[in-house]
Order: structure tokens, then C-alpha cells, then sequence
């Protein structure tokens, strides 16, 4: 997670805006451009079997998602996302540098296998956080 933090702390820094309709589009905008940013330096390892391979933002309903789209080096059977959930929630929900940007967007981890098949995703929101 630590690799990711200084791109997220930059994204929390710009994004510090409430999400609504008005505000949505530039919302959007602005998480394209740091989006862009990821990407520049991607593929980036992130530990032994995952790799960041890009980063998109979309909006979904009235909310704007931050994607990181995660290769891992297993296939989908080995590996649990419902047990690596809880951690990255409170991850996001604990660090002064990352909850920010749950006020204002949502994050989801998309997961492929090392063939690009998609074995599942994380989604986390403000709602997450308790």
C-alpha cells in the first residue's frame, strides 16, 4: 500500500471538494489527471504477487471511482479477496493520508490473473469506514 500512498495523498490533496452533481465532472476531471500520473509509472510491484498495472477513474451513480487495476501472479483460486478486504478497509479508514479521499471519491481494486482473466474486485467507500 505504502507505493500507492504518495499517489493517493496527492489525489486527496487535489480531490479535498464534496461530490455532487455540480461538482461531479470536475471531480471526474481531476481524477483523470492523477490517474494519468499513476500510469506514467506503471506497471509498479506493489508486493510478491501483485502488480499495479494501471489506474482509471469512472463515475458510477453520483460517485466517482478510482480503479487500480491489480494483476496478481496467482490464479483465482489461490488467493481470497474476502479475506484481504477487511485489512485494506481499515487501511484506507485509519490513515490520515488516505481517508480524505473517501469523503470525496470511492476506490475499488480490480483483480486479473497473470493470463488477464478477472478474478474479482474490492470496492470501499466513506460507508466502509466505522
Amino acid at each position: 500500500m505504502s507505493v500507492l500512498q504518495s499517489w493517493v495523498f496527492r489525489l486527496a490533496a487535489l480531490l479535498f471538494i464534496s461530490v455532487n452533481s455540480a461538482h461531479a465532472a470536475t471531480l471526474l476531471q481531476e481524477c483523470n489527471g492523477e490517474a494519468a500520473q499513476i500510469n506514467q509509472s506503471a506497471p509498479q510491484v506493489i508486493d510478491r504477487i501483485t502488480t499495479l498495472k494501471s489506474a482509471i477513474c469512472f463515475q458510477d451513480s453520483n460517485a466517482v471511482v478510482l480503479q487500480y487495476r491489480m494483476q496478481l501472479s496467482v490464479t483465482g483460486d489461490q488467493v481470497n479477496l474476502g479475506l484481504i478486504k477487511p485489512n485494506m478497509i481499515s487501511t484506507w479508514c485509519s490513515d490520515p493520508q488516505l481517508l480524505p479521499m473517501l469523503k470525496v471519491i470511492n476506490i475499488q481494486y480490480a483483480y486479473t490473473d497473470p493470463q488477464g482473466k478477472f478474478i474479482g474486485r474490492i470496492d470501499i467507500s466513506r460507508r466502509d469506514c466505522r
